[in-house]
């Protein structure tokens, strides 16, 4: 009866190396995991509700540049379409049609990212907010007459875009839907045919001052809501920058303590021989 519980106490104790490492196991490929974005995580759909207010479908894809979960950079392609040359007439005194084409980059941060002295638990500080800027190219032809005269023509911009996304709604298995407000503003290149009552005249010039491209109340479909993304940092090349910062001021004030010396130094010599020659007088 003895040597059946030691061989059963034997055999349970063999077992328990082989479930800590199990447990360790799992742990560390769930370390491994939350540095990565899962591919799907990486995309969204977004759609500007102004512009259809304005009877302009349109519809954006974003991609994340990286999987990593200290990523900030996203690209994006949108279009906007209600343009149909054929069917263009000016005669209602009244058109708003537009084809356009847009490409953007964003980077994204968090407002306790940027200032140092803000943290997430501070009601002020709108840590969920996740606020983007970056540069954007777009292309667009249009048609447009407001009671006055009619232009027609084609549009090439260049310049910043800038706003913030706001978690709306999230599913139980993590689909969100988010607010995305923001606007673009850049240089202009426009090429048109003006057109009233009396004469046409066709304009081709870059406009002397930067226009208001793009005004964004959009919703914004995620597989992962933006609560959740652009929040991790980096902390160990947070360290590495911060230690560089401090090298760099170190040899500076030691480089200024150099200076100060070899300064007083020259001082002392000059005032041992003015004192030298004042005594051979």
């Amino acid at each position: 009866m003895r040597i059946l519980g030691f061989l059963l106490l034997g055999f349970l104790l063999s077992g328990i190396p082989v479930k800590a490492q199990e447990i360790y196991t799992t742990r560390k490929q769930k370390k491994a995991k939350e540095k990565t974005i899962a591919f799907p995580d990486r995309w969204s759909l977004r759609t500007n509700t102004f512009d259809w207010l304005t009877t302009v479908p349109n519809l954006a894809v974003e991609f994340d540049v990286s999987d990593s979960v200290y990523n900030r950079w996203s690209l994006g392609v949108g279009l906007k379409f209600n343009y149909i040359p054929l069917n263009t007439d000016f005669t209602s005194r009244f058109t708003y049609k537009t084809a356009d084409v847009r490409l953007e980059a964003r980077r994204y941060f968090r407002a306790y990212q940027i200032f140092s002295n803000r943290s997430r638990t501070q009601k002020n500080s709108a840590w969920w907010r996740a606020y983007y800027v970056g540069p954007y190219l777009s292309y667009s032809k249009y048609a447009f007459q407001f009671l006055g005269p009619s232009f027609e023509g084609k549009a090439l911009s260049l310049g910043v875009t800038g706003g913030y996304n706001i978690p709306l709604y999230e599913t139980p298995k993590g689909r969100a839907i988010d607010l995305d407000l923001g606007l673009s503003v850049g240089a202009l290149y426009v090429d048109h045919v003006k057109q009233d009552d009396k004469t046409c005249t066709r304009i081709s010039r870059i406009l002397p001052y930067p226009m208001l491209t793009d005004l964004r109340i959009g919703l914004v479909y995620r597989w992962r809501s933006v609560r959740k993304k652009y929040v991790v940092q980096n902390e160990e090349k947070i360290l590495r920058r911060h230690t560089e910062r401090l090298l760099k001021e170190k040899l500076r004030l030691e480089k200024k303590y150099q200076d100060s010396i070899r300064q007083d130094s020259v001082l002392r010599a000059k005032e041992s021989l003015r004192i030298k020659k004042q005594k051979k007088k």
